[in-house]
C-alpha cells in the first residue's frame, strides 16, 4: 500500500476502509468510482470518509473469477480521477492481482505441504482406527481452517455408518464434542449418509439435511454455517465419510486436499481391516490347510517351498519336512516339462495380482512316477513375495468329462443312426436338425435345409398345413400325429405319418418342435432298407462295456449284469449299445442314488432276452401306452431328475430293435419296479468255437 503520509495508521489492519462500498464490489465484482467520499452514505463512518479523501475507485482484485482483494486508490484534492490515472489505477489492480494470486498459491502449497506430512506421520503411527480418524481430523482442521470434523465408518454389515472420531475447535466447547459422539446414520440420511450412498463428496450450506434436532440446533447455535462431506474409497467400496464443518459461508476452496486425504483415509481402513482379517483368521490357517481337499502351497519368488498341506503330502507323495525349502517345480513336474511349465508359473508369480481367478491347466507328477493332471491357481499373498499356489488333481473330472462326451455323442449318433426321419424346427419355422434318414428319405442333404424352412413341402396349401401343425404342438404342449403329402428333392411324391412334438429348454420353456416320420407308402420297404450292419456280436460283452463307461458318469451309483446262458447273435454293435446305453442310462437316471440297477440278459434258444430293471417310482398307468411315441418324456418327478432330452430316446430305441426284427415292452407297478425287456432273433445261431 501507498499512501500520504499521515494516513497508514488509518488503513493498515482496518476491514472494508471503504465501508459498504467495498460490500458493494465484493458481491459485484465490478469496479466503483466516487467523486465526493466525505458526502456519499455508502462510505458514512468508514476509514475512507474519515481521512478526508474525496475522489475514491474502487477495483476487484479477480483471478478467474474469485475474489482476491480490493484495491482502493483516491485523492483528497480531486473530485474525480482522470482517465490516465483511472487507466494507471486497472494496470496497478492487475499487477497486484498476480501478486495476491502468487502469495496465496505460495501460502496454500505450504498448508497442503504440512497437511501430508502430518496426515503421513498420523496414519503411520496409529494403532486404532480411532486414532487414526482423530489425527487426521485435527491436521485437516488446523492446516485448512475447518472448525469441526467428523469421522464416520460404516458397519461391518453395511447398513449404518458410525460416528468414530471427531476433532471440534476449542472455542465450541464440549458440549458440540460430545454431541457428535455416538451418532450413526443410514444411507441417504444427513449429510454423511448421501455421501455414503452416493459414493462422491456432497456440500451443503446450512444445516437443513441433519435429521438429529439437537445436533442441528447445536450446530447453528455455534455459528457454523457449510458442512462438507467426502467418502473414504477404495476402489468402488466406501468404507467410511470425513465430514468438515465451517463457520465461513463460502463452500471450501481446498477441496481436492479434502478428497486426498478421504482417499488416504480409506486406504488406511482398508489396510488395517485387512490386517485384522489376517490376525484374525491366523488362527484358521492351520486347520483350513491341513483339512482342504486341494493341495496349497506357499512359495516365494523363486518357487521355493515355504509351505505344504495335507493335501499336497497326499496328491504328491512328499511330506512336509521332505518339500519345505524345495523348489517346487522339481518336486511336481516331469523332467521333460520343467523347464517350460516352470517359466509359465513364474509368469503366472509375476502376474498374480491380474490373473486373479484364472486357472491353468498341467501335467504333474506324483512321488512315485505317475503323472496325473492338475488345475492350478496362484494368488499373492498380502502383497508380499510370498505366493498361493493351489492345485486341484483333475484325474476323476476329466474321466467324468470323457464319460460324459461319450454318452452325448451317443446321444447326437442314436439321432443320427435313427432309421426314420428326425426333423427339429424352431419356433420360425426354420430346420435345426435334419438327420441321415432325412437326407436319404427327401434327397435334400443338411446342408441345403438347415436355417431354412422345410424344402419338401410342394405348395403353399402343404406349407400352411405343416406350419399349423407345428404351431398346434407349441401352443397345447402335447404330440401331434398327421398323415401329409411331401415331395423329394428329384419332385417324386411321397406320404409321410409325422409326429411332432413340442421341443423346451432346459428353463421348461418351448422353443421349437421335433418331427419324426414314416413313409407309410412303403414302409416295409423302408425298414429292410435301413443301415443296419450285421455281423456276429456276443452281447455279454458289448453290454458290460456299456455299464463300464456309464458308471464312470454315474461314479456314485452301480449297476449288476447278470448272464443266463449264451449271448451271441447276429446284430449291428453299434445300433445295439445305442440300445443298451438308453436303458440302463434311463434305470439310473430315473431310479434313487442308493439303489442297484439290474441287467439280466437270458437264452431264449434262437432268441436272446434284454432286460433292465431299477427300483424308482412305477410310470403312470395313462403313460404307458404312450412311451414309445417320439416326443415322449419320462414325466418329472421320477427318480433324481426330470429328462430334459428330445424324447426321442425309448422311440428310437424302439425302431432300431424293430429293425432287427426284434420286440420291446414295458411294464412298471410298485412292487416289481419298472422292467424294459428287448427280445432279439439271433438270426443264424452263433456258438463260440
Amino acid at each position: 500500500m501507498r499512501e500520504a503520509s499521515g494516513l497508514e495508521r488509518g488503513f493498515v489492519g482496518c476491514v472494508a476502509p471503504a465501508g459498504a462500498l467495498d460490500e458493494e464490489v465484493a458481491r459485484t465484482r465490478m469496479g466503483l468510482s466516487v467523486r465526493d467520499a466525505v458526502t456519499d452514505p455508502r462510505l458514512a463512518r468508514s476509514a475512507v470518509a474519515q481521512s478526508g479523501i474525496r475522489a475514491l475507485h474502487v477495483v476487484p482484485l479477480l483471478d478467474r473469477g474469485v475474489l482476491l482483494g480490493i484495491l482502493h486508490a483516491g485523492s483528497r484534492t480531486a473530485y474525480e480521477l482522470s482517465p490516465l490515472e483511472l487507466s494507471l489505477v486497472r494496470t496497478a489492480a492487475t499487477r497486484a492481482t498476480d501478486i495476491v494470486e502468487m502469495e496465496a498459491s505460495t501460502a496454500e502449497a505450504h498448508r497442503l505441504l504440512a497437511l501430508q506430512d502430518e496426515l503421513a506421520r498420523t496414519l503411520s503411527e496409529a494403532r486404532t482406527v480411532e486414532e487414526a480418524m482423530k489425527g487426521a481430523l485435527s491436521a485437516l482442521c488446523q492446516h485448512l481452517g475447518f472448525d469441526v470434523g467428523l469421522a464416520w465408518l460404516v458397519d461391518e454389515e453395511g447398513k449404518l455408518i458410525h460416528c468414530r472420531a471427531s476433532h471440534v475447535a476449542p472455542s465450541l466447547g464440549q458440549d458440540l464434542r460430545l454431541l457428535c459422539s455416538g451418532l450413526e446414520m443410514r444411507p441417504n440420511e444427513g449429510l454423511p449418509g448421501t455421501a455414503w450412498a452416493r459414493g462422491e463428496p456432497v456440500f451443503a450450506r446450512g444445516f437443513a439435511h441433519e435429521t438429529d434436532a439437537a445436533r442441528r440446533e447445536q450446530l447453528e447455535k455455534a455459528g457454523l454455517a457449510t458442512a462438507y462431506a467426502v467418502p473414504m474409497r477404495v476402489g468402488d467400496e466406501t468404507l467410511g465419510v470425513l465430514e468438515i464443518v465451517s463457520r465461513n459461508a463460502c463452500a471450501p476452496s481446498s477441496r481436492g486436499a479434502i478428497e486426498t486425504v478421504g482417499r488416504q483415509a480409506g486406504q488406511f481402513l482398508r489396510r488395517l481391516r485387512t490386517q485384522e482379517q489376517l490376525h484374525a483368521g491366523e488362527a484358521l490357517r492351520a486347520a483350513i490347510l491341513t483339512s482342504a481337499l486341494d493341495a496349497f502351497v506357499a512359495v516365494d519368488g523363486e518357487l521355493r517351498v515355504l509351505e505344504w498341506n495335507a493335501a499336497a503330502e497326499r496328491v504328491f507323495g512328499y511330506s512336509r519336512n521332505e518339500a519345505l525349502g524345495h523348489d517346487l517345480t522339481d518336486l511336481i513336474l516331469p523332467a521333460e516339462l520343467r523347464e517350460s511349465e516352470r517359466k509359465l508359473l513364474l509368469q503366472r508369480l509375476e502376474a498374480a495380482g491380474s490373473v486373479l481367478g484364472r486357472r491353468l491347466e498341467m501335467t504333474a507328477r506324483h512321488r512315485g512316477g505317475v503323472e496325473l493332471p492338475v488345475e492350478v491357481s496362484v494368488t499373492r499373498i498380502d502383497g508380499k513375495d510370498l505366493w498361493s499356489v493351489a492345485l486341484r488333481d483333475i484325474s476323476e473330472r476329466r474321466r467324468a468329462e470323457r464319460a460324459t462326451r461319450n454318452l452325448a455323442q451317443g446321444f447326437e449318433q442314436l439321432i443320427e443312426a435313427a432309421p426314420l426321419p428326425i426333423v427339429s424346427f424352431d419356433r420360425d419355422g426354420k430346420v435345426r436338425i435334419w438327420n441321415r434318414a432325412a437326407e436319404e428319405i427327401t434327397g435334400f442333404s443338411r446342408a441345403e435345409v438347415i436355417g431354412k424352412t422345410d424344402p419338401t413341402r410342394p405348395d403353399q396349401r402343404s406349407e400352411e398345413e405343416g406350419l399349423a401343425l407345428h404351431a398346434k404342438a407349441r401352443s397345447t404342449g402335447s404330440i401331434v400325429t398327421a398323415e401329409v403329402h411331401r415331395k423329394r428333392k428329384d419332385g417324386s411324391p411321397f406320404d409321410l405319418l409325422v409326429s411332432i412334438a413340442p421341443l423346451r429348454d432346459p428353463l421348461g420353456a418351448i422353443s421349437g418342435t421335433i418331427s419324426v416320420a414314416a413313409d407309410i407308402t412303403e414302409r416295409k420297404r423302408n425298414l429292410e432298407e435301413a443301415p443296419i450292419a450285421r455281423r456276429r456280436v456276443d452281447l455279454a460283452e458289448l453290454t458290460a462295456q456299456v455299464i463300464e463307461e456309464l458308471e464312470l458318469a454315474y461314479p456314485e451309483r452301480s449297476v449288476e449284469l447278470h448272464r443266463d446262458g449264451d449271448a451271441w447273435g447276429s446284430w449291428d454293435p453299434d445300433r445295439l449299445a445305442q440300445v443298451v446305453s438308453n436303458l440302463i442310462g434311463n434305470a439310473l437316471q430315473h431310479s434313487p442314488e442308493n439303489a442297484v440297477v439290474r441287467v439280466d440278459l437270458r437264452d431264449k434258444g434262437d432268441r436272446v432276452e434284454l432286460e433292465t430293471c431299477n427300483e424308482g417310482p412305477p410310470i403312470p398307468h395313462e403313460v404307458l401306452p404312450h412311451i414309445f411315441e417320439p416326443g415322449r418324456r419320462g414325466p418329472s418327478g421320477r427318480g433324481r431328475a426330470a429328462s430334459n432330452g428330445l424324447g426321442l430316446g425309448l422311440y428310437i430305441v424302439q425302431q432300431i430293435v424293430l429293425a432287427h426284427d426284434g420286440s420291446i415292452s414295458v411294464r412298471s407297478s410298485q412292487d416289481d419296479g419298472t422292467r424294459f425287456c428287448v427280445v432279439l432273433p439271433r438270426r443264424a445261431r452263433a456258438i463260440p468255437g
